[in-house]
């Protein structure tokens, strides 16, 4: 799976805060966006990631990397 660097950002700093791989709700999402200044992740809230209502799993691709480091 390739990620475009915004879509990558959003999964580093999501994982960070919940953990690689999480099922995170929407309100939590909101979280991230919220913390890390980052745009609506559209695409993650449709297939493959939406895995019941208002839940979504975050992909997990090698290891991330902390860029958000500085925001924390």
């Amino acid at each position: 799976m390739s990620l475009s660097p915004a879509k990558q950002k959003f999964v580093n700093c999501a994982s960070s805060t919940f953990g690689k791989g999480a099922v995170i709700t929407r309100a939590q999402t909101c979280e991230v966006l919220e913390k890390f200044n980052l745009g609506w992740p559209s695409w993650f809230l449709r297939a493959p990631y939406k895995i019941e209502r208002g839940k979504y799993r975050l992909p997990v691709e090698g290891d991330v990397k902390s860029l958000c480091e500085t925001h924390q």
